[in-house]
């Protein structure tokens, strides 16, 4: 058995890393997975010294893709019940929410993976960035969003482009709903 947390990511050159969060055939929830497509489609005019990865779970596995790196943006569908389909949420770490894909019955959420990480002394990054898309429907199977999960979709990206662009810290943006 094999860990990702290897060398390859701590000495790699990219300081940030991308990862899309999700199902690509479970509809709301393939987002972060659509995101990663739509920011792979920029990355070599762009983009240096950033690494984008897709995932299909939380906890300590996407723990591990963050290891070595200085930053970490992810892109999640979550659902809270409490806001319209398609409403964007910015969280910085360490106050992230529950997502569908950040807590797992079988595994642990990602907040506590990331106290044992440091614990363990795994080079994670300081700044973790998460963007969440209150999902419609995360339960049907197809590789179609539903429109306003589709519309904010394009908001992320932007978002992450524009992040991405300025290599700025955002300790001081505003916490929540974008």
């Amino acid at each position: 058995m094999t860990s990702k947390i290897n060398m390859e990511n701590m000495q790699s050159e990219a300081k940030t890393v991308v990862i899309g969060i999700g199902n690509a055939i479970l509809s709301d929830d393939s987002v972060g997975i659509k995101a990663m497509h739509a920011l792979r489609s920029a990355k070599e005019k762009e983009f240096h010294g950033v690494e984008f990865i897709e995932v299909s779970s939380g906890g300590i596995n996407l723990m591990e893709y963050m290891a070595g790196f200085n930053k970490a943006i992810i892109i999640d569908a979550i659902v809270t019940g409490k806001h319209k389909a398609g409403t964007v949420f910015k969280f910085i770490y360490p106050d992230i929410p529950y997502t569908r894909n950040t807590v797992s019955t079988h595994d642990m959420d990602l907040p506590m993976a990331l106290e044992m990480g440091k614990y363990l002394g795994i080079a994670l990054p300081p700044t973790i960035i998460i963007f969440a898309i209150e999902a419609e429907d995360t339960v049907t199977f197809g590789e179609k969003l539903t429109e306003e999960v589709e519309i904010s979709l394009g908001i992320v990206v932007d978002e992450i482009k524009l992040l991405l662009a300025k290599r700025t810290d955002t300790h001081g943006c505003v916490k929540g709903m974008l």
